[in-house]
C-alpha cells in the first residue's frame, strides 16, 4: 500500500480533502437568504446534505484503527486509554478557548467591555445548559469529540467482555433511536425530545462498530468498486428518503442523518480503505496530521469573518473563497501551533488509531494485521 513514514498516503490525503467538505458544511456556500438551508431542495440545500458521508467516514476508520490495535495488542483497554485521554483534553481545551469571543466586530457592539459581557455569557449559558456543554462543549461542532470518547468507553468495555456482537448491535439499536429522535422525530415511529440525538454515541458506535468489523478482513481492491457502488446508491437513497420525510411529514430537507447515510458514509470509507492509487497523492497527505488541529480550530475563522458572510453572503465568489480562506486560515494555524511544545497538545492526533510504527505480520484469524505498532492494514490484493 502506498505509505509514508508508516502513515497511509491515500486514506490521510482524502481526510485531508474531506475536513475541506466539513468546512463547506459550516461556511454554508450558495445559501441566500440566510439561514435557507433545508426550507426547499436549493443548490444550499443539496450540498449541505451530499456531505453527510463526513462523520460516518472519521467514525468507520476510526473503528478501523482502532479495532486493529486492540486485536494485536489482546488489551482493549490498554489500547484506548491513551485514545480516551486525547480526546477527552482536546474536549476540554477547546471548549475554553471558544469561552471566547471571535467575532470581534459583532462583540464590540457590546460597547468597550463586549468582549468581558462576551465571555461571561458564555460561561453563564455553559453552567444553564450542563447536559449540552457535556454533549457539545462550548461550540457546536466539538460534540465530535466528546462522541468519540463515548463509543471509545462503550466500545472498549464491551470487547473487554468479548461482547463483539453486543457492540454492532447496540450500534443499530442507537441508530434507530437516534433516527427516531431526529429526521424521523415527525413520524409515527419518532418522539421528540430537547435532546440532541446527534450527540454521543447515538449515530457515532454503529459506524466505529462497522469500522471495527470491517478491520477482521483484507482490504481488497473490491472494495472500492463495493464502496462506489455504496456510495452511488446511499447517496441517492438519502435524497429519495428525505423527499419521502419532507412531503409526508413536513421535514426539513436538511437532516443530520437518515437510513441511508449509514450506507453513503461507509460507501466513502471502504473506497479510501482499498487504497485506490488516485488517491496516494503525497503532497495533501503530508497534511493528514493536521486535520484534527484544523478541524477544532476551524471555527475561530468562520466566527471571525462571519460579518463578512452577512455582507456577502449569496455572491458566488465569496462563498467559493469562504470555504478555502478558512481552511487556509485554520491549517495556518494549526501548523504554527504545532511547531511549539506548548501549543502542538493543542492540535495535534498524538494517539491516532492510524499512526503505529510497522512491524512483522502476524496472522489473527481474520486475516494478515500488522503486529502490535504498525500502521499498515493488510495487504490490498
Amino acid at each position: 500500500m502506498g505509505t509514508t513514514a508508516n502513515r497511509i498516503v491515500s486514506i490521510d490525503a482524502l481526510r485531508v480533502i474531506v475536513i475541506l467538505f466539513m468546512i463547506m458544511g459550516h461556511t454554508s456556500p450558495f445559501e441566500s437568504p440566510p439561514l435557507s438551508i433545508g426550507k426547499e431542495l436549493d443548490l444550499a440545500t443539496i450540498l449541505n446534505q451530499a456531505i453527510r458521508f463526513i462523520i460516518p467516514f472519521f467514525f468507520v476508520l476510526a473503528g478501523y484503527f482502532w479495532g486493529m490495535k486492540v486485536r494485536t495488542s489482546g488489551d482493549a483497554w490498554g489500547s484506548t486509554r491513551p485514545l480516551l485521554a486525547r480526546f477527552t483534553f482536546l474536549f476540554f481545551a477547546w471548549s475554553l478557548i471558544y469561552l471566547l469571543p471571535f467575532n470581534i466586530v459583532e462583540t464590540f457592539k457590546f460597547g468597550e467591555l463586549g468582549p468581558l459581557k462576551r465571555i461571561y455569557w458564555n460561561i453563564v449559558y455553559a453552567f444553564e445548559h450542563p447536559l449540552k456543554s457535556l454533549a457539545e462543549g462550548t461550540m457546536g461542532h466539538l460534540w465530535f469529540l466528546m462522541a468519540m470518547v463515548c463509543v471509545l468507553l462503550i466500545a472498549a468495555a464491551l470487547l473487554s467482555r468479548r461482547m463483539e456482537r453486543t457492540l454492532l448491535a447496540l450500534g443499530v439499536v442507537l441508530y434507530v433511536v437516534g433516527l427516531s429522535g431526529g429526521a424521523y422525530s415527525l413520524t409515527p415511529l419518532g418522539f421528540e425530545s430537547e435532546l440532541q440525538t446527534r450527540d454521543g454515541p447515538f449515530f457515532s458506535l454503529l459506524f466505529f462498530a462497522i469500522g471495527h468489523k470491517l478491520q477482521q478482513f483484507k482490504p481488497q481492491r473490491s472494495w472500492f468498486w463495493g464502496g462506489l457502488l455504496m456510495t452511488l446508491v446511499g447517496g441517492l437513497m438519502q435524497y429519495a428518503e428525505l423527499s419521502f420525510l419532507h412531503e409526508g411529514w413536513g421535514a426539513s430537507w436538511q437532516q443530520e442523518y437518515v437510513f441511508s447515510t449509514a450506507l453513503y458514509g461507509v460507501g466513502v470509507a471502504l473506497v479510501a480503505l482499498s487504497d485506490p492509487p488516485f488517491l496516494r497523492l503525497p503532497r495533501i497527505a503530508a497534511l493528514g496530521p493536521l486535520v484534527v488541529g484544523i478541524y477544532c480550530s476551524h471555527y475561530i475563522f468562520v466566527q471571525a469573518l462571519w460579518p463578512l458572510e452577512r455582507l456577502w453572503g449569496g455572491n458566488p465568489l465569496w462563498d467559493i473563497g469562504f470555504v478555502l480562506v478558512v481552511f487556509l486560515l485554520s491549517l495556518g494555524l494549526t501548523a504554527l501551533m504545532h511547531q511549539h511544545p506548548k501549543t502542538r497538545r493543542l492540535v495535534s492526533s498524538r494517539a491516532e488509531p492510524q499512526r503505529r510504527p510497522a512491524e512483522k505480520a502476524v496472522h489473527t484469524g481474520g486475516g494478515e494485521l500488522p503486529a502490535e505498532g504498525s500502521s499498515r492494514p493488510a495487504s490490498v490484493r
